[in-house]
C-alpha cells in the first residue's frame, strides 16, 4: 500500500471521527444528543438527513475504493481525467488544513454545537474564532477538504458529489438561518449583516428570508 492509499484512509477515518468525538463529549457533558435531524418535526430536515447520508456514503465508497483497489477504479467506472502529482500533493495538503479548521470550528462551538434544528434546547449564538469571520465555517471546511479530495482524485463522481454537497449544506444553511433568526433575534441580525456564509463577507445580508 503507498503512501497516498494510507494517507486517503487516514484523512477519511480522522474526518469521520471528528463528527463523532465532538457528538459523544458533549453528549456526555450535556445529556444532550447533538445530532437533532431525526427528532425534528420538519419534512424538510428528515429528508436533508437521508440526503446526507447517501453523499456521505457516496463519498465513503468512492474514496475507500480509491484507497483499497486504486488499480480498479477506472474498470469500475470512476477513470481519474488527470494524473498530476503536483496538484495531488496540494490536494493532500489543503484537506489536511481544511481538517484541522474543521476540528477547531466544530470545538469553538461548544455545547452550543448541533447537526440539524434543536427545537427543544435553546443554544448560544457564537460568533468569536472561525465564527467571527463567517456563519458557518463548519460548512466551509466540510466543503474545503471535499474540494481537496477533487483534486486528489479528479474524476466525473467527485465533481458531481461535491456539488452535491454543496447543494446539501446550503440548504441546510436556508433553513437554519432563519430559525437562529427567531432564536435570537436582533444580535442574530447583526451577526448575519456582517459575516458571510461560507466566505468572510461573501452572502452577508440583513434577512435571511431573502435567500
Amino acid at each position: 500500500m503507498t503512501w497516498q492509499q494510507v494517507a486517503l484512509l487516514l484523512l477519511t477515518a480522522l474526518f469521520a471521527l471528528s463528527f463523532r468525538v465532538k457528538n459523544l463529549v458533549q453528549r456526555k457533558r450535556t445529556g444532550i444528543d447533538p445530532y437533532r435531524f431525526k427528532k425534528s418535526s420538519s419534512p424538510r430536515q428528515r429528508f436533508l438527513e437521508r440526503y446526507g447520508r447517501v453523499v456521505s456514503l457516496l463519498w465513503f465508497g468512492l474514496v475507500v475504493g480509491f484507497a483499497l483497489a486504486p488499480a480498479h477504479m477506472p474498470a469500475w467506472g470512476f477513470p481519474l481525467f488527470l494524473d498530476n502529482m503536483p496538484l495531488r500533493y496540494a490536494g493532500f495538503v489543503a484537506a489536511a488544513g481544511f481538517l484541522v479548521g474543521l476540528i477547531a470550528a466544530q470545538w469553538q462551538m461548544r455545547d452550543s454545537w448541533r447537526m440539524g434544528l434543536d427545537e427543544e434546547n435553546r443554544t448560544q449564538l457564537v460568533t468569536s474564532g472561525l465564527f467571527r469571520y463567517v456563519r458557518n465555517p463548519v460548512f466551509a471546511m466540510i466543503l474545503g477538504y471535499l474540494g481537496a479530495m477533487v483534486l486528489v482524485l479528479p474524476c466525473a463522481a467527485t465533481l458531481l458529489l461535491w456539488g452535491m454537497s454543496f447543494t446539501g449544506l446550503y440548504l441546510q444553511v436556508l433553513e437554519e438561518e432563519p430559525f437562529l433568526l427567531r432564536q435570537h433575534g436582533e444580535p442574530y441580525q447583526q451577526y448575519l449583516a456582517r459575516t458571510g456564509r461560507f466566505w468572510p463577507r461573501l452572502g452577508s445580508q440583513c434577512d435571511p428570508r431573502l435567500g
